[in-house]
């Protein structure tokens, strides 16, 4: 038994029974890669876990890190599979806090979207997937929101946006409004690829992608489709993840 440990942490999904195999799937590659470490989960949003009937299905954090330190576990890295450090990621780091005796080594990583090299990372994951530029515009879609934390969308369509006229960017909540990009929609006159910045195929994907931002561009008289993945499902973005958990293991 490996004394050192993985906690993936996801936000969590009110429809587990669709979102179950993606976070499934990432804790397989994450086995496969870390074969010396104990993988395991745990979830971030207390909203969630008090919707779930089971609520075992949706460890906290403290469940996890009072679990570990019961299995003599001595070494603990959570990463966090979320894009941002919002309310949620923060609250998470001061969980960790009263565990600190508890373990010889426990480090809690960053976002997806942290520091400046991300953005590039993540622009480059982007560039290899879509680059028909004569056919398509390509519309990246962030939840967006009060936090201060929701400015990284406006970082990632700044980068998104200097490396061409087709890579356009908007949030369904505060941030970068569908009427403040429009014009240009219809402008390039293309059809249009709805791509979710979304870890998973959560209720917003559902109703604030599929059904309102959808129908909002047929409205515009453009054509549409949603790539019929999230960020959750992309290898590339999960080597991402991976390569961030690598780097916090690595670090004195």
């Amino acid at each position: 038994m490996t004394d050192k440990s993985i906690i993936l942490l996801f936000h969590g999904a009110n429809n587990y029974e669709e979102t179950n195999k993606m976070y499934a799937d990432i804790m397989k590659r994450f086995e496969n890669e870390f074969k010396d470490f104990y993988i395991t989960d745990a979830y971030s949003s207390s909203a969630i876990r008090k919707m779930m009937k089971d609520n075992s299905s949706f460890p906290s954090v403290k469940d996890r890190l009072d679990e570990l330190k019961n299995k003599n576990i001595k070494e603990v890295y959570i990463t966090p599979i979320v894009l941002l450090q919002n309310k949620d990621y923060m609250r998470i780091f001061h969980t960790t806090v009263p565990f600190k005796d508890d373990y010889s080594v426990l480090k809690y990583g960053e976002s997806l979207l942290s520091i400046p090299s991300d953005y590039d990372n993540m622009v480059s994951v982007i560039k290899e997937k879509f680059d028909d530029y004569n056919n398509y515009t390509y519309l990246f879609v962030g939840h967006g929101g009060k936090h201060h934390s929701n400015s990284a969308y406006g970082m990632l369509a700044y980068k998104l946006s200097i490396q061409n006229d087709s890579y356009i960017s908007m949030t369904f909540s505060d941030g970068i409004s569908l009427d403040e990009i429009k014009d240009k929609l219809v402008k390039l006159n293309k059809k249009v690829l709805i791509i979710p910045i979304l870890i998973s195929r959560s209720f917003h994907y559902k109703n604030d992608i599929s059904d309102k931002i959808y129908n909002a561009i047929k409205d515009l008289g453009l054509e549409a489709e949603i790539i019929d993945k999230t960020l959750g499902e992309w290898d590339s973005i999960i080597n991402l993840y991976i390569n961030k958990t690598k780097k916090l293991i690595d670090e004195n």
